[in-house]
């Protein structure tokens, strides 16, 4: 009894070791076969086909584990053809861009090998990309050529020519890291520089074309989803750098999200100081939720150009922080925003910007020793429409427009909107407060400003409205208060208290006065060439505060108004 069971365990080691040793044997004579057959069937069988222009696929080793059913490419690379190449580089390729993608590794996860060897069924359960780049070159004009940015969505590969097989499943795509840029043909410069430290894409199938030829698969991308996962955009051009923590694109939607954004200065306050030759801005923002409705994915490979309907951003934080001790730069010549857009050569189309539970500070520093002027809006409220540098779009007629409400230091409800045509000279802003708050809560930004702070009194409301041109602002400015003093800021104690004294006697204390008197003050402002729009229509508002509380101001007076 014994020996009989002996024999069976000397006979079941015998079959283990037969069926290793098969194993083995297996794997040494039938991977080679295996891959000499896939490679010569992928060099030779496979065709795609892709919508102008035409690219190829190449990789430099394959490797094939048939026992853990696992296929891996190393040094992947898909290249336009030459014809494409050369046409794109004497510019007669029209607006495509090009796109040229490298991976160090693509691993095939869960194909049944044998299956394509005989029955010609290839199940995948998941494919493993490492060290993705897509790098598109767009023509340094590719937006002078634009088509109608109302192009219906598609996708540019019409199909995948895969002779034999009978049937074709893929599964998930794992990015272990991505990285994109946009480079401008003409110079080489990188436009713009995207990287994520990996992420997923679902919901991609291949499904047998219709028609005479059964060997082509269409791509189905109705139900793909991709999302990435902590991202970095480097701007190449500026100091700065921002990050995203998690990134989610659906193709049936063409919805885009992006959630917690921070847009930061790569160097601190004091580096930016010391490398500035002139007068500098810093810029600090936050954005919890980024959310873009019809971003055109499609159009973007192909073409290069950004065209979305709208997007929303929801609690954005922004500071800006501006240093004016040191001296502007006068050669410089700033666009106003309409002006930038034109001379854009980024092809952009966004159809609206909503802003929303918002919040933006302005701290300007003059001198360091004095405190610096603020502005402090709270509660934050915008929407931008038709921001575009599309020829076609900025032919139509349509302005560009910008409606904002918030709440200054605080607790002054404000609104201003702003209409600014493309291709005209002129512009329209208007603005006004919503009800009463006190002057002297608004000397941070008043003192520095106009060289006085308010000891008491009180806002009753504001209302402008002005035309400008890219030189000058005209128009007018009703200041609404009553019990106003001041006192002028002087480092000499007796000559604050003379001119303080004067400019009380003189100033009126309320607007309208008790006789019914209206004051409105009259705003004119000649621009100077090297500030933006934001110091162009400051300056234009304080034009018209000053000559509305200075008694020698320029102004113009309404009789017969109720008094408060």
């Amino acid at each position: 009894m014994k020996l009989k069971k002996k024999q069976i365990n000397i006979l079941i080691g015998i079959l283990v070791s037969v069926l290793v040793g098969y194993f083995i044997v297996a794997k040494g004579m039938i991977n080679p076969i295996l891959e000499k057959s896939l490679d010569a069937y992928l060099r030779e069988k496979l065709e795609v086909r892709w919508a102008s222009p035409t690219y190829r696929f190449s990789y430099e080793e394959l490797d094939i584990n048939i026992l853990s059913e696992r296929i891996t490419f190393t040094g992947f690379r898909m290249t336009p053809l030459e014809e494409y190449r050369e046409a794109f580089l004497k510019d007669t390729l029209g607006s495509k861009a090009l796109r040229i993608i490298n991976a160090g590794e693509i691993t095939v996860q869960g194909i049944g090998l044998m299956n394509f060897l005989w029955d010609k069924n290839i199940e995948i359960d998941q494919i493993n990309l490492r060290a993705v780049t897509m790098d598109i070159l767009v023509p340094p004009k590719i937006k002078k050529s634009s088509q109608d940015v109302s192009k219906p969505k598609g996708t540019d590969i019409e199909g995948i020519r895969l002779p034999g097989i009978q049937k074709l499943s893929l599964g998930r795509f794992n990015l272990d890291s991505f990285e994109m840029n946009q480079i401008s043909k003409g110079t080489t410069d990188t436009l713009l520089s995207f990287h994520s430290n990996g992420g997923t894409l679902d919901g991609l199938s291949l499904m047998k074309a219709d028609g005479e030829d059964k060997s082509y698969f269409e791509p189905n991308l109705k139900d793909l989803v991709l999302q990435l996962n902590t991202q970095v955009l480097d701007l190449k051009r500026d100091l700065y750098q921002a990050s995203i923590a998690n990134l989610k694109y659906t193709y049936d939607s063409d919805d885009l999200e992006i959630r917690d954004i921070t847009f930061k200065p790569r160097e601190d306050k004091q580096s930016f100081r010391d490398k500035s030759r002139y007068s500098y801005e810093i810029y600090d923002a936050t954005v919890q939720r980024l959310f873009l409705e019809d971003f055109n994915l499609d159009r973007y490979l192909d073409q290069g150009i950004v065209f979305v309907k709208k997007m929303e951003l929801d609690s954005l934080n922004l500071n800006i922080f501006r240093d004016k001790t040191k001296p502007f730069n006068t050669e410089r010549r700033v666009l106003l925003l309409n002006q930038k857009m034109e001379a854009l050569d980024f092809p952009l189309h966004i159809g609206a910007i909503e802003v929303k539970n918002s919040y933006l500070q302005y701290t300007e520093q003059s001198d360091y020793s004095k405190p610096p002027m603020l502005l402090d809006f709270s509660d934050l409220e915008v929407r931008l429409s038709r921001l575009t540098s599309i020829p076609d779009s900025l032919l139509l007629g349509e302005p560009l427009e910008i409606e904002l409400s918030a709440k200054f230091d605080r607790s002054v409800p404000i609104g201003v909107k702003l209409n600014m045509p493309y291709n005209h000279p002129t512009f329209h802003l208007s603005g006004h407060t919503e009800k009463a708050a006190s002057f002297a809560s608004l000397n941070k930004t008043v003192l520095p400003a106009l060289g006085l702070q308010f000891t008491s009194g009180s806002l009753d409301g504001l209302t402008f409205h002005m035309t400008g041109t890219p030189y000058i602002v005209k128009g007018e400015l009703t200041l609404l208060y009553h019990d106003l003093t001041v006192e002028i800021d002087k480092p000499d104690q007796q000559k604050r208290k003379t001119m303080s004294w004067a400019a009380n006697s003189l100033l009126k204390k309320s607007n309208p006065h008790s006789n019914g008197k209206l004051v409105v003050g009259k705003i004119s402002f000649e621009r100077v060439p090297y500030k933006g729009l934001g110091n162009f229509a400051w300056k234009g508002i304080q034009s018209g505060l000053v000559n509305s509380i200075n008694p020698f101001g320029d102004r113009r007076v309404i009789k017969h108004q109720n008094p408060r």
